[in-house]
């Protein structure tokens, strides 16, 4: 697992806030042995999303629930009443998710973690 507290970043950089955002997820001993565990499985789009993450880091504690966001569209209509397409990827899942803090998501891979986060539009 990478050491995100590597190197200094520019304090209030997005490299900066990215690293203590990584460093306070892997505070969370659930969260860790998730994202070592993972590449094991075989999974090569799996993702540690949303509340494992802003939970952690927001509030502190986890709950796990697994997701597989590839069969959303095959029961979100009849749960919601509108259609959602079929993804092609789980980071297009992340991009889709309702509010806006959760988008987010880690990656684990032999060589450390990638995090994503879609772009925002903060904008008025």
């Amino acid at each position: 697992m990478a050491d995100a507290s590597q190197g200094t970043p520019e304090p209030g950089s997005a490299e900066a806030l990215t690293r203590l955002f990584v460093v306070q997820v892997l505070s969370n001993p659930a969260n860790r042995a998730i994202l070592q565990r993972l590449p094991a499985l075989g999974l090569p789009d799996a993702w540690l999303v949303a509340g494992c993450l802003f939970q952690t880091v927001w509030n502190l504690g986890v709950t796990l629930e697994v997701k597989n966001q590839a069969r959303v569209h095959t029961w979100y209509e009849a749960r919601f009443g509108s259609p959602y397409s079929p993804l092609h990827s789980a980071t297009e899942g992340i991009d889709r998710f309702l509010v806006d803090g959760t988008c987010v998501g880690l990656q684990a891979h032999a060589d450390g973690l990638r995090l994503y986060a879609p772009p925002m539009d903060w904008t008025a």
